[in-house]
């Protein structure tokens, strides 16, 4: 018999994210808690931004945290490539 240790990230009741390490779970943890300052600090923008896309927003800024303190001090983030499209391009033949 094994013994398999888990870290369970839980979030309002409900697991969130499963880890392996202790450090890697309280790393999600501390991201989650940045994205909902983030969320709170964007609603007081008065832009409408829709619950979901907030939501989203949020939590793609506290991931790329260190980035976004590199521009906010100046410089250039690291630029990764945008995932690309699922779906096929159309040509021009088929439109």
């Amino acid at each position: 018999m094994a013994v398999i240790v888990k870290y369970v990230v839980v979030r309002d009741g409900k697991t969130d994210m499963i880890f392996t390490t202790k450090k890697e779970a309280e790393s999600y943890d501390r991201m989650l808690d940045i994205a909902e300052r983030l969320g709170a600090f964007l609603q007081t923008s008065t832009l409408k931004i829709e619950p979901d896309t907030l939501d989203e927003l949020a939590l793609f800024m506290a991931q790329h945290g260190e980035q976004i303190g590199r521009l906010l001090k100046g410089g250039t983030p690291e630029v990764a490539e945008a995932p690309k499209s699922s779906r096929a391009p159309r040509s021009k033949d088929t439109a």
